[in-house]
């Protein structure tokens, strides 16, 4: 009949019911019928399985906020501070980063999702564990070896990362001061809010070169010399405070 309004929402849906172009209530799955004189009634279906390609719509949000009582069985709202990043787990598997100053919800369904917020003002490195897991999933993505949850353009943007070779010293700069001498070893930090900088000097032996070289001994006879030179950082805060390019320093002093 033209004058009912019969809806049908589906398993893995949640329907939102407006009277007058106004919030009437939630429908959860099932088979409907309204008595709809002058088309006063109006529903709206939204798929309630979460994934980086269905997301609570901010219309939804908006809802929430207005109804916040009516919405709370339906939907865990997150929310993080300008000085916060969320991690997302699925199941406890991780499956998503959201950066600082940014709300969003996911729908309560049969799979279990958290946020776990990050306190990143004062610490914003990562933990070695978190590290190897972003940083390992980003690679493979890359090299298209494995399905991967975490887009990696989130990683790029929101993670610097260097690593330490045995024998290396490394350094941290941050907003262009140093922060850190960084030891061997895989080093990662969130870089939302600052500039990050890093610096890896090699400390081990090394042998340098000088080719060719053309002097005149006192009595005025012409040398072709070549020099070999065995040398090592023993200082190497002082060498990358007091200098630029200390291998081209070297060269030259040769």
């Amino acid at each position: 009949m033209l004058l009912q309004l019969r809806v049908i929402v589906p398993e893995t849906y949640i329907g939102v019911l407006y009277k007058y172009e106004q919030f009437a209530k939630i429908l959860l799955p099932g088979k409907y019928t309204f008595w709809n004189f002058g088309h006063k009634y109006r529903v709206e279906q939204f798929q309630t399985i979460n994934s980086k390609d269905n997301v609570v719509p901010e219309k939804v949000l908006i809802l929430a906020d207005l109804h916040g009582s009516e919405f709370a069985d339906y939907l865990q709202r997150w929310e993080t501070s300008d000085q916060e990043v969320g991690l997302v787990y699925e199941d406890n598997l991780l499956m998503g980063i959201k950066p600082p100053g940014s709300r969003g919800a996911y729908w309560n369904g049969p799979r279990t999702v958290r946020v776990r917020k990050l306190d990143i003002s004062i610490d914003f490195k990562l933990n070695a564990q978190l590290a190897s897991q972003l940083l390992a999933d980003s690679k493979a993505k890359l090299k298209n070896q494995v399905r991967h949850t975490i887009d990696n353009d989130v990683i790029v943007n929101g993670i610097t990362s260097v690593k330490v070779p045995e024998g290396h010293v490394g350094f941290l700069e941050v907003d262009g001061e140093q922060s850190t001498v960084l030891t061997p070893g895989l080093h990662a930090w969130w870089k939302y809010n600052r500039a990050l900088e890093t610096k890896v000097m090699n400390c081990r032996v090394q042998n340098m070169d000088v080719n060719g070289q053309e002097i005149l001994t006192k009595d005025r006879v012409e040398l072709r010399i070549n020099l070999s030179t065995t040398w090592q950082i023993i200082d190497p805060q002082k060498v990358k405070t007091e200098l630029e390019d200390h291998e081209g320093y070297l060269y030259r002093e040769v």
